[in-house]
């Protein structure tokens, strides 16, 4: 898997001495799609020595392929966008950048020695961040898939607003086909990346229960959904992979794997 030390770069596969990445686009049937099957999903199988070397970026309004080629990236992937709110649980790289909790959002957690957990809101508090074995903490949501790495079907939840008035998440921008980007665990050291593109020529697009299905098939223990519509992008090599005419928006933050 890892190399002696010696850096291999190909295509569709880059290995080192820590990581090693193997990309592959893969078509995918839309099952209401008048076009029927198209070539829509870029996926990144991602293994690292050490958890360190699975980076996060913070910028201010830049595009993904500018980002990738000032960290000198082999690997980038839009996240969760945690700037677009004033509250939410957001530390990368073991630092902390915001302390509050969003309740209505499920957050997921890397840890130093590679685990990755994700938590329901509602069963998280501020205290998570305080924990100094934990790497990154994204705040977006949802989480995909059961505890025995099923897909779930169901995302919504109910709660309450802070004065105490009840509260609904609206799951119908879940049920749009969209662009997606999800994050997958297998074990420590060892993730995938998942990029649906935008709809356009080439891509459908995908529902939330499609994204937590495809997780599921990919043989993820766990998975979790980021920032995805015109957010979601993928870098990988000296390119990048989604379609060039699809909108993107510019990123407050990335995850990325440097050469």
């Amino acid at each position: 898997m890892f190399t002696e030390g010696e850096t291999i770069e190909t295509e569709d596969a880059y290995r080192s001495g820590r990581v090693a990445l193997f990309f592959e686009q893969r078509a995918w049937a839309a099952a209401d799609s008048p076009t029927g099957q198209r070539l829509c999903i870029n996926i990144c199988q991602v293994y690292v020595q050490d958890i360190e070397s699975l980076q996060a970026v913070q910028c201010k309004y830049a595009h993904l392929q500018s980002v990738a080629k000032q960290a000198d990236a082999v690997f980038a992937v839009s996240g969760d966008y945690y700037s677009w709110r004033k509250e939410g649980l957001a530390l990368r790289n073991g630092e902390l950048l915001r302390g509050s909790v969003d309740w209505r959002w499920d957050v997921c957690v890397l840890y130093r020695d590679g685990r990755m957990e994700s938590f329901e809101r509602g069963h998280y508090g501020a205290g998570l961040a305080q924990n100094p074995d934990i790497w990154h903490i994204f705040s977006f949501g949802p989480a995909l898939l059961d505890e025995a790495g099923r897909a779930l079907a169901a995302f919504h939840a109910e709660g309450q607003h802070k004065n105490g008035a009840p509260y609904t998440t609206n799951p119908a921008h879940y049920g749009a086909r969209t662009a997606r980007i999800a994050l997958g665990y297998y074990e420590p050291g060892h993730y995938v990346f998942v990029n649906v593109e935008y709809p356009g020529k080439r891509s459908a697009g995908m529902r939330m229960d499609e994204l937590a299905q495809f997780m599921e098939s990919l043989g993820c223990a766990k998975a979790y959904n980021l920032d995805g519509g015109q957010t979601a992008r993928m870098w990988f090599g000296n390119e990048l992979k989604c379609e060039k005419g699809a909108p993107a928006r510019p990123l407050m933050d990335a995850i990325v794997i440097c050469r």
